[in-house]
């Protein structure tokens, strides 16, 4: 195996390679898979659940002989992102070592057989959705705030990523609020999976917005591909827990207010909320007016917001500000609808006039 490479085509595919190809277990898998041919160079690395292959054809590097080899993937990004020239060239010695060269600079790194690396899936078969890197990015971050961070419940670490014929919907929930959004496709596909929150980060940070994401839902993995790069997913196994009858709770009043005042106030509002009773915030509705206060051991707060569209309820709860923050950050509207059932302890969120996400919170106990 020898080949020359812009320093910059291959520098990013190893960044985002080196981010999941960390295994202590399995020493081949802290590696990156490398194999040329005449038409392509193929990267590929990761860990037991999770991997990512990259493609650089033939225009995108100078081809000089065939091969394959397992590198050190952290060895391997330190080398090359630290090298001043503009070019590096690769050479396969005996004993899977190879020798790097850029400018004056010359390494010889230490490899690993090729032929023990685990074959992995990475084919689109089947039919595959076709979302933009945008609206999967606003999917993801509409709802990965959601996701619970104990262990206790695995399932509830991930975001469940529903598709029918009419729509892909996520879900994600951690037992004090859920998050959900909804993009309507029509893929005459139905299918659903658990994915890992942290695979789901990983993969906003990847994609570029202007491209399209084709995305298999296959038996033991969901394939994310864009341009050169495929991210494949080992869904978590079980069954999400059925939140569907809190989502459609029947709100019986609505309220409208300014995103942008709710979000200050409420800011306002975390730095009296005191993290040991739960950053405990009221939040009462009565006529035409919203009032957010706090009082703990820091002190005392107390402001009204004017509701955009008033209502002769009063409606009062007690929440976790912190996840009312987080909920609203999302919220790209000028405005928000807050749905509330005065006989349950629960308020959702809703960007105004838009349907397609709702954001709920649980009343806090005390």
């Amino acid at each position: 195996m020898k080949f020359k490479v812009p320093k910059d085509e291959i520098l990013i595919p190893l960044q985002h390679i080196s981010k999941i190809a960390n295994s202590k277990s399995i020493p081949i898998l802290s590696g990156v898979f490398i194999t040329v041919d005449p038409e392509l160079m193929i990267l590929v690395g990761g860990d037991s659940n999770n991997m990512m292959r990259y493609e650089l054809s033939k225009d995108k590097f100078t081809f000089m002989k065939s091969g394959s080899v397992v590198l050190p993937i952290d060895k391997l990004f330190e080398i090359i992102k630290k090298m001043d020239e503009d070019w590096i060239q690769v050479e396969l010695l005996e004993n899977d070592c190879v020798h790097i060269v850029s400018g004056d600079s010359n390494f010889r790194l230490v490899g690993m057989d090729a032929g023990e690396y685990p074959q992995v899936r990475l084919d689109h078969s089947g039919i595959p959705i076709e979302l933009n890197g945008e609206v999967l990015k606003v999917l993801i971050n509409q709802t990965i705030y959601a996701v619970s961070s104990r262990e206790d419940n695995p399932l509830l670490t991930g975001v469940h990523i529903k598709l029918n014929d009419k729509s892909v919907c996520f879900t994600a929930c951690d037992r004090h609020r859920v998050a959900r959004m909804t993009v309507m496709l029509a893929s005459g596909v139905s299918a659903e999976n658990i994915i890992s929150g942290k695979a789901l980060v990983d993969i906003k940070h990847i994609l570029k917005d202007d491209l399209p994401v084709h995305i298999n839902f296959l038996e033991q993995r969901m394939l994310f591909k864009q341009g050169s790069l495929t991210y494949a997913v080992t869904p978590m196994e079980g069954k999400y827990p059925n939140i569907e009858k809190m989502i459609s709770m029947e709100s019986s009043s609505k309220v409208v207010v300014s995103t942008p005042k709710l979000l200050r106030s409420l800011e306002r509002s975390m730095i009296i909320s005191d993290s040991s009773m739960g950053f405990i915030t009221t939040m009462q509705i009565n006529n035409d007016h919203l009032r957010i206060s706090c009082q703990s051991d820091n002190g005392y707060m107390d402001e009204n917001i004017v509701l955009e569209s008033a209502t002769n309820d009063i409606f009062e709860i007690k929440c976790n500000v912190k996840f009312a923050l987080d909920a609203l950050k999302t919220i790209r509207t000028e405005k928000t609808a807050i749905h509330y059932n005065r006989n349950q302890k629960l308020i959702v969120f809703k960007p105004h006039e838009q349907e397609s996400a709702l954001h709920l919170i649980m009343g806090a106990l005390k």
